[in-house]
């Protein structure tokens, strides 16, 4: 069981790189007239990152009886969407949404 918690650290610090990466890019790339709004940038790499099998191969393991197997799996679930949502959070922060009609400063 020791030898999980190493990968389950690895696979959420990668997750909440990319959702801070996602959000950040998300927004630059939705700055302009012409640019499609920034939630429908998120909507594709945020379906990348859900990681719904993850959910389903717990509950599945679960209900075969590997108790252990099947917890370990949840708590990576709720590691990584944790990882997600904060770093998607974060990602937004770290660049301001361009308000429309103001001008870009000097």
């Amino acid at each position: 069981m020791y030898a999980v918690f190493p990968l389950v650290q690895l696979c959420v610090g990668g997750t909440f790189a990319a959702a801070v990466a996602l959000a950040a890019t998300a927004t630059l790339a939705s700055r302009g007239p012409e640019r499609p709004p920034r939630l429908l940038l998120v909507l594709p790499g945020f379906f990348t990152l859900t990681v719904g099998s993850l959910g389903m191969r717990g509950l599945t393991t679960l209900a075969g009886g590997h108790v252990v197997d099947g917890f370990t799996d949840l708590l990576e679930l709720v590691l990584v969407v944790t990882a997600i949502a904060v770093g998607l959070v974060l990602g937004a922060t770290l660049v301001p949404e361009r308000r429309s009609g103001s001008e870009p400063g000097p």
